[in-house]
């Protein structure tokens, strides 16, 4: 599983404060036959959740990324599929 968390550093050298997190995790090969592909959960919590679990329960949003390259494409890629298949648009 994939914990992505934003953080906002308050001057550059402050305490952090958390201001967004986002849960991704490798839920198999349902349909994919490449074994260099899997399906992928993603799931957005809520403003100041932090408990995994309850994220994981009830997040703000939710969706599949389906038939992603894991083994040639970088983490971040990743990160954006996700981000785009929740709506948030820009370049991918």
């Amino acid at each position: 599983m994939l914990r992505i968390r934003i953080e906002l550093v308050p001057r550059g050298f402050g305490e952090p404060i958390e201001i967004g997190r986002m849960l991704i995790a490798n839920v198999g090969k349902n349909g994919v036959s490449d074994p260099k592909h899997a399906n992928y959960k993603a799931k957005l919590a809520r403003k100041g959740q932090t408990d995994e679990r309850k994220i994981w329960r009830k997040p703000q949003r939710e969706e599949l990324v389906t038939n992603h390259a894991r083994l040639s494409l970088s983490v971040w890629k990743l990160v954006a599929r996700a981000l785009h298949s929740m709506g948030f648009e820009g370049h991918t």
